[in-house]
C-alpha cells in the first residue's frame, strides 16, 4: 500500500514538473519571437523608408518609375497593414495567455512595433502616391 502512495505522488511531482517546463517553453519562445519581430519591424521601417526616398528622387527628378516597383510597393503595404493586425493581435495574446502564467516577460519591443507600423505605413503610401504621381508627367 505504502508503494502505491509514492509511485501515485511520484506521478504527480512529474505532471508538476511537466506543467513547469511547459510554462517555460512558451515564455522563452514568446521572448525569442519577441527578438526576431523586432528586427522584421526595423527592416519594414527601412524599406518604407527606401520606397518614400524613391518616390521622393523620381518625383523632383521626373523620373518615371516602373510598374514593377509600384506593383511591389502596393503589396508591401498590404503586408505591412497585416504585420500590423499580427502585432496587435500578440499584444493581446501576451494579456490573456502569457502574462497570466506569473513570469515577468517584457512587451516592449511589440509595443513599439505597434506604434512604428502606422508611421511606417504611412511614409510607405506617401511613397506610392510620390511614385503614382511621376506616371502622370
Amino acid at each position: 500500500m505504502d508503494n502505491f502512495d509514492i509511485s501515485e505522488s511520484n506521478k504527480l511531482n512529474q505532471a508538476e514538473i511537466a506543467q513547469k517546463n511547459k510554462v517555460e517553453v512558451k515564455i522563452e519562445k514568446f521572448r525569442y519571437f519577441e527578438k526576431i519581430w523586432n528586427r522584421v519591424t526595423m527592416f519594414l521601417l527601412g524599406l518604407a523608408l527606401i520606397f518614400f526616398a524613391i518616390g521622393y528622387i523620381s518625383l523632383k527628378a521626373l523620373i518615371v518609375i516602373p510598374q514593377l516597383i509600384q506593383d511591389f510597393a502596393e503589396a508591401f503595404f498590404y503586408v505591412y497593414l497585416g504585420y500590423f493586425a499580427f502585432m496587435i493581435a500578440r499584444i493581446l495574446k501576451f494579456f490573456f495567455v502569457i502574462r497570466p502564467l506569473g513570469e515577468k516577460v517584457k512587451i516592449g519591443k511589440s509595443i513599439r512595433a505597434v506604434i512604428l507600423s502606422p508611421v511606417g505605413i504611412v511614409i510607405l503610401y506617401l511613397g506610392m502616391l510620390m511614385m503614382a504621381l511621376t506616371s502622370c508627367s
